[in-house]
């Protein structure tokens, strides 16, 4: 199995590569979610080989590049890199294309700044990535000791851009104090300092052959050597970590049955996770009466589909037992509620509106899906999705990754939501799909209203299948 082959991979040490084209179509009908479509079966292959320390690409160039650095380094420590080139507009690209990869372009320390302004003079701008203009070009001693010196600090990998000139048109000895250059540094510090071209064609094969026989590694392409160092700094973090735990298999494939919203919330508050106080009642004539056991302002929600808000089946903010009949006259005018009338107490204005998920896909595991809810979801692309089984530190993790992460710090004034009570919630979701894997197809939260203190699921839906 490729759970078995990984495993064997990580316990020598050796990093795996994988392409994975075409998207199967065993998750993409479970549609009833937001976790669904969010979890298709392409995102689930993902998070698998993610946790597997599988590096994926999606290109050929990507793929071979990736190889050929972790044949000629090996996995990386971590992701820092430092850049250097000799044009302003190199330096620029390659800190443009890093925006969008998981690396880290390391600061200049103090010492390594005051060493590069004793050699670069006033002339050049110290950062990192690091243009160091082109009149030390030729000066072999002169540019083994800036690229030294910016080896020097917390660093995992070395990039030097340059593009050769093909040898049939022009003389590429001009080019051979670059070769200098890393060849010294290389030895000086004993850190890993490749060669990448900012396109594929801009090296000879036969060069690439020379320096590689040197014991210097060139990457074809600025792109494809970021996509290959933020791979092997992938690899090299599974690596650093223990193997994780075999994936839960899922239950046989199948629509499967909703349950409703009050049930699924029972079954939540059953497994650990707070959800409002409320009352569900069949018919119209007995809200008033559950009333009495309820604090306003009240939520009514008509029970009996998937997609209540669509379905003009919720009303938020009644004040008193007036407006809760009304409301509910006029789900009924539109509906039917075969299912009856779920009112709650109203939780207050939340710090951050989360989406729990969990979707389980045939070819991949249980898929938990962690991002910006409410109506947030369907606004921006904001989510993380891990296969179960997790750990805390996993969903911290995941949480740092959402582009909301900033509201659990405290957001403009605001106080810091809690993340320690998301964390638990994900917590006992995850061993409530455990103890139910059997015959689990699907759950939601959405949203999971998070205040300063504590956290609520005010929505809810469990979809159950064909035990296995």
């Amino acid at each position: 199995t490729l759970e078995a082959m990984a495993k064997t991979a990580h316990d020598l040490g050796k990093g795996i590569v994988a392409i994975k084209v075409g998207r199967s179509a065993e998750a993409q009908a479970a549609t009833i979610s937001h976790t669904a479509s969010n979890a298709g079966s392409d995102t689930g292959a993902d998070a698998l080989l993610r946790r597997l320390g599988i590096a994926r690409v999606d290109g050929l160039s990507d793929f071979v590049e990736t190889l050929k650095l972790l044949d000629g380094v090996g996995p990386l420590a971590g992701n820092r890199i430092v850049s250097l080139s000799c044009s302003g507009g190199e330096a620029s690209l390659i800190a443009d294309l890093g925006l969008t990869r998981e690396l880290e372009f390391t600061p200049l320390n103090e010492a390594q700044q005051a060493q590069l302004a004793s050699l670069l003079g006033d002339g050049v701008t110290l950062a990192n990535p690091l243009d160091y203009h082109t009149y030390i070009w030729g000066d072999d001693e002169m540019m083994g000791s800036v690229y030294t010196a910016m080896m020097q600090g917390e660093v995992d990998l070395g990039v030097v851009i340059v593009d050769f000139p093909r040898s049939d048109l022009c003389d590429p000895s001009a080019w051979k104090c670059v070769l200098n250059a890393v060849a010294t540094t290389r030895c000086m510090t004993k850190q890993p300092l490749i060669i990448s071209t900012s396109l594929p064609e801009n090296i000879d094969e036969e060069l690439i052959c020379k320096l590689r026989a040197d014991g210097t590694f060139v990457l074809c392409g600025l792109d494809e050597t970021l996509i290959a160092i933020e791979a092997a700094a992938r690899i090299g973090r599974a690596f650093a970590a223990p193997f994780p735990p075999p994936v839960w298999p899922t239950p046989k494939d199948g629509g499967g049955k909703i349950i409703t919203e009050a049930l699924a919330k029972v079954e939540l508050l059953g497994a650990g996770v707070n959800v409002p106080a409320s009352m569900l009642v069949n018919k119209i004539d007995q809200l008033e009466a559950a009333l009495d056991q309820l604090a306003a302002p009240y939520v009514l929600k008509g029970q009996g589909w998937a997609h209540k808000t669509e379905a003009g089946a919720v009303a938020l903010g009644l004040d008193d037992a007036a407006a809760v009949i009304a409301a509910a006259e006029d789900m009924a005018r539109l509906h039917a509620a075969p299912d009856g009338y779920l009112v709650e107490e109203m939780i207050g204005i939340p710090l951050a509106e989360l989406l729990i998920g969990v979707v389980a896909d045939p070819a991949h595991g249980f898929v938990l899906t962690i991002g910006a809810g409410g109506i947030m979801t369907e606004l921006i692309e904001d989510h993380v999705s891990l296969i179960l089984p997790i750990s805390e530190d996993d969903v911290r993790l995941a949480l740092g990754q959402l582009a909301i992460a900033a509201l659990f710090d405290g957001f403009r004034g605001k106080p810091p939501a809690d993340k320690k009570a998301v964390i638990d919630v994900v917590m006992a979701i995850q061993s409530y799909v455990r103890t139910h894997r059997s015959s689990m197809k699907e759950l939601e939260i959405n949203p999971l209203i998070v205040a300063q203190n504590g956290a609520t699921a005010v929505d809810a839906l469990i979809r159950q299948g064909e035990t296995i």
